[in-house]
């Protein structure tokens, strides 16, 4: 395996967690900055490593140089080559991720509120939906699995500042919902975005 992460794993658990549009972009958009650095690494690595061998090489040609020094020269090349496989195995395997992220921005972006905004104001206006959406889905969590919310989650969900007019009455019909028979069942249906990376008709049909 020379992946970062897997195609299933950035779907559904990295990118599918969100809960907008514009949060799987700016997680998307994290994920393919990481995999440039990580290709624009393994240039650089290529680079070092060509060096070393030439290095090495120039140890083995040096007439001054005793036997133990050409035999480690030799046996760094020898290293060096070795790896050499699994450098561009993974070398090519990033750019299949990368090309593969590219291909989920262009699937979400017609669906984001704010693409029309530069990345850097687009990430910070999505954060209250997102977070919001987010506390309600712990919220549904908590209730459907413990029968409460626990003070910590309760404490940071009182401080949204949509709590009164959106998290508090989403809580009060989950317990409501809870007292029903079969109410659990009805919490726990899937949740998440992924449904936005799959085929144009199952969105039709989703939407």
């Amino acid at each position: 395996m020379h992946y970062r992460n897997s195609q299933f794993q950035v779907k559904y658990f990295i990118v599918g967690a969100c809960h907008t549009a514009d949060e799987m972009y700016r997680k998307l958009q994290e994920l393919r900055e990481e995999r440039d650095v990580a290709l624009k690494n393994v240039e650089a690595s290529v680079l070092r490593e060509k060096a070393k061998i030439l290095r090495a090489e120039t140890v083995i040609n040096d007439l001054s140089k005793t036997e133990a020094d050409k035999l480690e020269a030799q046996a760094d090349i020898l290293e060096l080559k070795a790896f050499k496989d699994q450098s561009q195995a993974c070398l090519e395997e990033a750019i299949r991720e990368r090309d593969y992220i590219d291909t989920l921005i262009a699937q979400v972006q017609p669906f984001r509120k704010y693409a029309h905004l530069p990345d850097h104001e687009s990430h910070q206006l999505a954060q209250q939906e997102d977070w919001k959406l987010e506390l309600a889905f712990r919220a549904e969590n908590c209730i459907a699995s413990i029968g409460y919310i626990p003070t910590d989650q309760l404490a940071t969900m009182r401080q949204h500042p949509e709590w009164s007019t959106f998290l508090l009455p989403k809580i009060q019909g989950l317990i409501q919902l809870t007292s029903q028979s079969g109410g659990d069942s009805k919490i726990l249906t899937q949740k998440g975005m992924s449904f936005l990376l799959e085929s144009p008709q199952k969105i039709d049909d989703t939407v």
